[in-house]
């Protein structure tokens, strides 16, 4: 006999919910979904039948891992709401909020609100100081319940992409400025420039994490296991590293474009740093996709044949 759940709000418990915290989030977001969240809804899919796995993984969240800290809001044993919580890898005091849904036919009944809140509350009682959380900044309808939450924008960012297999003639740089591979004694520099240009937070979705830049055998490793390409790149000028680029590709996946400049070397550098990452990847035949501040290298990027995916706002909370 099937056994009764009651209806409300409850924590996740993988072994009964995966199933359907999938289906809603396919049709809460339907055609938003990206590719690397339609492959997670199918992963979810495919954990939902694997019995004991599912049970093994939910015993290790529930002790270590902590990505399914989140809350489901059921009504007649099916879910109509849920929120994703947990950890982030910038620290125990870092929280991030992802996937809040609603069925449709329930939406503007307070059921978000109360995800929302259960979710922040759970954060605050593990130790977070704040949280973080993305939404597509056309969102007109969770951006204000969010800032009635107290969460405030802290950067807009658009994720570009390039279909083109071409690449510009590279640029040559002058004598006052040295653009060459990042090598292991690059680490510290390479990191003070991420931790002063990247808001806390927006490791989440990002290929490359911050403390990737460390040295690490493991991760060499790992690249060479998952056939992977990366390469670093800075770009130095009297000793000070005034920009940064990341290139991550994968055989039948996007290639990964992340790039740092420094405000008194924009625009002239970004074109650099542009152009010589298109050249790098001239010769693999998959899109290039790239995050970047909303409001920066617009006509550039444009000029170089991308073409906007999405834009997304990240937004903050402090809770101590």
């Amino acid at each position: 006999m099937e056994p009764k759940y009651e209806s409300g709000l409850q924590r996740v418990n993988l072994t009964r919910h995966i199933a359907g915290i999938a289906d809603l989030i396919q049709l809460a977001f339907g055609n938003n979904l990206d590719a690397e969240a339609q492959r997670a809804v199918k992963e979810m899919h495919i954990l939902s039948r694997t019995g004991p796995l599912l049970w093994l993984l939910r015993s290790i969240s529930d002790s270590s891992s902590n990505w399914q800290q989140g809350f489901v809001f059921l009504r007649d044993e099916h879910i109509i709401g849920s929120v994703g919580a947990q950890l982030s890898d910038c620290g125990p005091h870092a929280w991030l909020i992802a996937n809040l849904a609603v069925h449709p036919e329930f939406r503007r009944k307070g059921i978000g609100r109360q995800l929302m809140q259960a979710a922040l509350e759970r954060a605050c009682r593990q130790g977070a100081h704040y949280v973080v959380l993305q939404v597509n900044d056309d969102n007109t309808e969770a951006i204000p319940l969010y800032e009635n939450l107290g969460f405030v924008t802290v950067t807009i960012r658009t994720t570009w992409e390039r279909r083109q297999s071409n690449a510009p003639r590279l640029i040559k740089t002058g004598h006052d400025l040295q653009l060459r591979q990042a090598t292991s004694s690059d680490w510290r520099e390479e990191l003070a420039l991420l931790e002063e240009f990247r808001p806390v937070g927006l490791n989440w979705t990002s290929p490359f994490r911050v403390d990737h830049i460390k040295p690490s055998p493991w991760r060499t490793v790992g690249n060479l296991i998952n056939a992977r390409r990366e390469e670093r790149w800075i770009a130095i000028c009297d000793g000070k590293v005034v920009g940064w680029f990341h290139l991550l590709s994968q055989a039948g996946a996007s290639h990964q474009l992340q790039m740092i400049v420094r405000t008194e070397w924009r625009p002239e550098l970004e074109k650099i740093i542009l152009v010589r990452s298109l050249h790098r990847l001239r010769h693999l035949p998959w899109p290039i996709r790239l995050e970047h501040p909303s409001d920066e290298a617009q006509e550039l990027l444009h000029e170089q044949g991308f073409r906007v995916v999405r834009t997304l706002r990240w937004m903050k909370k402090h809770l101590r």
